[in-house]
């Protein structure tokens, strides 16, 4: 159980951990046998989240990514429902229309719902632990 939560911890850092059996790892072994009051003298060590900071970085320069938090915004402080707001800015016979027209043949709305539900339902297991 100790295991997989420090795994489940580790899993997000870009780092590899190596394994040396033996008179190799003396300096695990030593600190190992150490009390926690005499490792005073260690200074802390930091992993940097570098995976993280990509995302981020990434997702303020993704220009779809602000057109769809946009739109969401449009949403939210318009005080439209999200169809009128469709049917404001697709015009008949256009791309956006176009492109809803095959996200809906194929079940987008379901889909998402489904994926927003499994989700929720996971967090809740997490948080549960």
């Amino acid at each position: 159980m100790r295991q997989r939560r420090w795994l489940e911890l580790l899993k997000d850092y870009d780092m590899q951990i190596q394994y040396h059996p033996g008179k190799a790892n003396s300096v695990a072994d030593a600190l190992s046998r150490k009390l926690v009051g005499s490792l005073a003298c260690l200074t802390a060590v930091s992993v940097e989240p570098t995976i993280m900071e990509e995302v981020k970085t990434r997702q303020r320069e993704d220009k779809f990514l602000k057109k769809v938090l946009g739109a969401a915004s449009m949403v939210s402080k318009g005080g439209k429902h999200p169809g009128q707001l469709k049917d404001d800015v697709a015009s008949p016979g256009g791309t956006t229309i176009a492109g809803i027209h095959e996200l809906e043949k194929g079940g987008f709305r379901g889909i998402l719902m489904n994926a927003v539900v499994a989700a929720a339902k996971r967090s809740q297991e997490f948080s549960k632990r």
